[in-house]
């Protein structure tokens, strides 16, 4: 969007040109990449970003910063017929998710705040890292796997 001298700039970004002419067999593999994720989300409460971020820089080209927050914006998406299912099925724990929640709510912000003052150069290594952790590859603690009664 052009703006003329002394105009404030929007803070909210124009779409990535990459997704704006994204022709019809590039949108499939965007929906596909959305199905996946989906699908892991529900069926293994992995954060779709684990999914997502990879997918946007590497197979549609999209920058790390749009690509992190495009993620959350899918993953908040993803979460509400998630969580409805597991609710009615009686899976979840509100005491354990009530106080987890209040840790995620200002850590969340805190992450956002250091994503947007880093540079791209420094924001991919530690994407690469988190997605190759143990916890982001399903491997258990020392403890093992936690085992129903």
């Amino acid at each position: 969007m052009a703006a003329g001298p002394g105009a404030a700039e929007s803070p909210v970004p124009e779409p990535h040109p990459t997704l704006l002419a994204a022709p019809s067999r590039r949108r499939a593999l965007i929906a596909v990449t959305g199905a996946l994720a989906g699908a892991l989300s529900g069926l293994l409460g992995v954060g779709g970003g684990v999914v997502l971020v990879p997918a946007y820089m590497d197979l549609l080209g999209v920058p790390i910063k749009t690509a992190i927050a495009t993620s959350l914006v899918c993953v908040g998406m993803l979460a509400v017929p998630s969580t409805v299912s597991h609710a009615l099925l009686g899976d979840i724990d509100w005491t354990f998710a009530a106080f987890l929640a209040l840790g995620v709510v200002p850590g969340a912000w805190v992450g956002s705040s250091l994503a947007a003052r880093a540079s791209d150069r420094r924001l991919r290594p530690a994407d690469r890292a988190t997605a190759r952790s143990p916890a982001c590859r399903g491997t258990h603690g020392a403890a093992g796997p936690r085992r129903s009664a």
